[in-house]
Formats: structure tokens, C-alpha cells, sequence
């Protein structure tokens, strides 16, 4: 059913680690309902996964080691907490990287310490390497399916491998009551979608059009912090180009639809894209609880806020 609710706010606090520390007090203090941000990338996903594997080589256990989750993003969410807690704004980041129960549990003592009352949830599912070592024992090519060859040629030994999950786990947690969602590595635009289909009440087994805006709203979240205070002609050029892709999305999501129905006939999630061919099915109920990650720069001191009404944009 259309949700006859306003549109959600929702604004982008961060497209990487390096961005500024601020940004979630900033955005928080600005008429939002959700922040999203993003702390991960492909190279700090080689980083917390390789440093991983490197301790449990050296026979480090998890309690024993320090946390592999983003390092800043405490920092940047300390003094937004009772700003968050007072206006009723959602926070949904995937900064716990490779470590998102241990980051989740350092929020719950950072918001005991400061005598707040927020219900935090993390997301898990994304890390499977476990999964990949089964598979490939198994025989599982893991074809390139962009330059060919399969794994076992690669000549060296993997060391980690994460999913990017969608949004539909990240709508369970805000359905629940979670007022701060941690996630791992999930894709882009998942927070985006986890919110707004959290929002609308959309279902992800029948609202497929109504997700696919939110999709598209996600990524201009993401991107457009990145703008500069005033936009270049070129990149405003690009932004044009990005809502006319979306419209084209919409022309041809229903054969699109089929397609990936036929495809891939266990990928429940609309917005659920694996990093990994052939994942393992002990790890399809757990991404029930997909996680996302969703850049947004914030070089600029404006907010990057944007509607998604009941129709997937506004």
C-alpha cells in the first residue's frame, strides 16, 4: 500500500573517513528525520579485513584485539547523541566495518556514559569468508565476471570477503525501535532504502518501484555532499544525468525485474547485489539483515537533505 505519510528527510553526513568530524552534530541540528553516512570504502575493507586475519594468525582473539571498526566515527557521533535523542532522529552509518558488534557495543557505553536513552541494533552478514573457503573446497569456480579467470587462479590466498547488503535489514531494526543502526559493509544506498521503506511501510516483496526511487535517492545523497558550495556546470551536467537514468530505471524496471527474478530466484531484497557468485545458502536467513554503506562527503557546510515521498522521490 502507498504510504499517505510526508516525505522523509534524510541527510548525509559522511562519504568516507577522512571527512569532517562534525557533520552528524551539524546535519542533527537541521529539520531531518534520519542521518545516514558512510566510513567504508574498497580500500579500508582491505584494511580492517587484512589487519583481521593477521591477528587470528598470530592466535590474537577477538576480545584480546582492538575493535576494526572505523577509528573516527565515535568522535563525530559523541556530541550528537542528545541532539539525536531529543529530536527523535534516526542514525543509520555502516562505520563498524569489520568489527559492527563491537562498535555497537562501545555506542551503548558512550550513551550510558552520558545518561541518554537510545536503542542501539548492528547488522551482521556481510563478512563470509567462512562461506568462500567452504565453496571453493567444494569445487565453486568464482568466475570474474568481468575479465574471466576464476579465483583459484588469482595466485594468492584470500584473506577476507564481505557482502554488500541492501536496506530490507535496516527497515526491520527502525520497525523495532532502533534508534542507531551500525552496520558492516552494505551497499551505497542501503540506509537510504532501509529508511525509507522504514518510513513508508513499503514491502519489499511488492513495492519494487517505490524502492527503486529510494535506490536512486540514496545515490544522490551519497554523491551530491560532494558538491562544492557553488556547483560547477559539469557537475550539475551529471546530476541532470543521474535523474534521467533514474527515469530510465523506472521505464524498464519491470522486464529488469523478471530477469533478475529468473537469475537469481533466491535474491529476495530488490537492492541486495553480492560481491561473492555462489554465496553460501547458511548465509541467506542472516541477510535478512542486509548492511550498506552510503558516502557522502560534506566537504561543502550546507546539509545534503532530500525528500523520499510515498512515490520513491520527491
Amino acid at each position: 500500500m502507498p504510504s499517505t505519510k510526508r516525505p522523509v528527510r534524510i541527510a548525509g553526513s559522511s562519504g568516507g573517513f577522512t571527512d569532517r568530524q562534525r557533520a552528524i552534530l551539524s546535519l542533527a541540528k537541521c529539520d531531518v528525520d534520519v542521518i545516514v553516512g558512510d566510513w567504508m570504502s574498497e580500500c579500508t575493507m582491505s584494511w580492517h579485513g587484512a589487519a583481521k586475519a593477521d591477528f587470528a594468525a598470530k592466535g590474537v582473539s577477538d576480545e584480546e584485539r582492538a575493535g576494526l571498526y572505523d577509528p573516527s566515527f565515535m568522535a563525530n557521533l559523541m556530541p550528537a547523541l542528545p541532539v539525536l535523542q531529543e529530536k527523535g532522529i534516526k542514525l543509520a552509518v555502516n562505520a563498524g566495518a569489520s568489527d559492527t558488534e563491537k562498535l555497537a557495543k562501545v555506542v551503548v557505553k558512550a550513551i550510558e556514559e552520558q545518561g541518554l536513552n537510545l536503542k542501539v541494533a548492528w547488522i551482521e552478514g556481510d563478512e563470509v569468508m567462512e562461506a568462500v573457503n567452504k565453496l571453493l573446497a567444494n569445487g565453486e569456480k568464482f568466475e570474474n565476471i568481468c575479465f574471466g579467470g576464476e579465483l583459484k587462479d588469482w595466485g594468492f590466498e584470500p584473506l577476507a570477503a564481505q557482502c554488500y547488503l541492501g536496506g530490507a535489514g535496516i527497515a526491520e531494526t527502525l520497525r523495532q525501535g532502533a534508534d542507531i543502526v551500525v552496520c558492516g559493509r552494505v551497499a551505497d544506498a542501503a540506509p537510504t532504502v532501509g529508511a525509507s521503506m522504514w518510513w513508508h511501510g513499503w514491502n519489499r516483496e511488492t513495492d519494487f518501484d517505490r524502492v527503486a526511487g529510494a535506490l536512486m535517492a540514496g545515490h544522490l545523497i551519497e554523491w551530491c555532499v560532494s558538491l562544492p558550495h557553488h556547483p560547477t556546470a559539469a557537475q550539475l551536467t551529471l546530476l541532470q544525468l543521474l535523474l534521467r537514468l533514474r527515469r530510465l530505471l523506472q521505464r524498464f524496471q519491470g522486464p529488469f525485474r523478471r530477469l533478475r527474478e529468473r537469475r537469481f530466484p533466491n535474491c529476495r531484497d530488490p537492492y541486495g547485489w553480492f560481491v561473492l557468485h555462489g554465496e553460501g545458502r547458511e548465509h541467506r536467513r542472516r541477510d535478512e539483515c542486509r548492511h550498506l554503506c552510503v558516502p557522502a562527503a560534506l566537504r561543502d557546510p550546507r546539509p545534503t537533505i532530500l525528500r523520499v515521498g510515498r512515490g520513491g522521490t520527491a
